[in-house]
């Protein structure tokens, strides 16, 4: 590198640039298991850390998974209505200040139901039988819901349906 001044003086010096490559956020997750039609969250293994900043943070995709998922600016994965039943692809993606991804990819079960409560001597068909939660569209579980959803979850036989209410339960024909 040559400096000339005004007066016609130079001068030389060696001039030394150092780039630093840009590396990839650091983010991962364990495996995580929830039961069907419940939620849960799940926390980075390590990150979202980056060595300039971490911009964004999102689901790039949830394979299978029909339920409700989110990923909040720390990495923190809520999951919610979990369904259905079995084995999730969950990718979460990280993106840094200079545009660089990093794909953080982790299994979700979704786990059989066991059980399911009545709690109202209503006639209502379950909203979604197969879902792991029953359900009507009015958020109670009638005799007939459990019954629908029972049967929609072969899989996951034995199923127990309880009651937490008392009276008479008439149903009618399907």
């Amino acid at each position: 590198l040559t400096v000339t001044d005004g007066n016609s003086g130079t001068a030389t010096a060696n001039l030394t640039v150092n780039v630093t490559a840009n590396d990839p956020p650091t983010l991962t997750y364990a495996a995580a298991s929830v039961n069907g039609g419940s939620s849960t969250t799940v926390n980075p293994a390590t990150g979202p850390s980056d060595n300039g900043s971490v911009s964004t943070v999102a689901v790039q995709s949830q394979g299978t998974y029909t339920g409700t998922i989110s990923v909040d600016s720390s990495g923190v994965v809520s999951i919610s209505n979990a369904a259905p039943v079995g084995t999730h692809t969950i990718t979460i993606r990280a993106t840094d200040n200079c545009g660089t991804t990093r794909d953080a990819t982790f299994t979700l079960t979704v786990n059989c139901v066991t059980s399911l409560t009545v709690n109202n001597t209503g006639n209502g068909a379950d909203a979604t039988p197969g879902d792991g939660f029953c359900a009507t569209t009015g958020g109670v579980c009638t005799l007939r819901a459990a019954i629908q959803e029972a049967n929609a979850l072969t899989t996951c036989s034995p199923m127990t349906i309880n009651f937490s209410v008392t009276g008479t339960i008439t149903l009618g024909s399907a």
